[in-house]
């Protein structure tokens, strides 16, 4: 659940906000300087998996799923750990929190309608 505290990763070579948020750290308060660590639900299965089964029914939507996935990546990707193109934790957390707010839980239906969105908006582009 989001909020909730775990077992974290380490700060002792933590030396930038940036580094810290990637690792799930954020600020307890924004005055505070101390560190907090909570689970984000960026990379929870709670969320993918149904996720990528909504994208999954409809067929129209995979090529938009795959540029989407795509542009998300980082560059670069395999020189970081762990070696894989996934998104940043903080860009996914950004996205979600600023669509759905802090406490809020996208579903695989909110993925479908971005999608048609996201589809809309470059047939809009090359149209123009």
């Amino acid at each position: 659940m989001l909020g909730d505290e775990q077992e974290r990763p380490s700060l002792r070579d933590v030396r930038s906000d940036h580094k810290a948020r990637s690792l799930g750290y954020v600020r307890s308060d924004h005055k505070a300087r101390s560190l907090r660590y909570v689970r984000t639900m960026t990379h929870e299965r709670a969320f993918w998996f149904p996720a990528f089964f909504a994208v999954l029914r409809h067929p129209r939507l995979w090529a938009t799923a795959a540029r989407q996935a795509g542009r998300a990546v980082p560059r670069r990707w395999w020189g970081r750990p762990p070696f894989l193109p996934l998104p940043s934790r903080p860009y996914v957390q950004f996205r979600l929190e600023t669509a759905f707010g802090v406490h809020g839980t996208p579903t695989g239906d909110d993925v479908v309608r971005y999608l048609h969105w996201c589809r809309d908006a470059e047939a809009v582009r090359r149209s123009a």
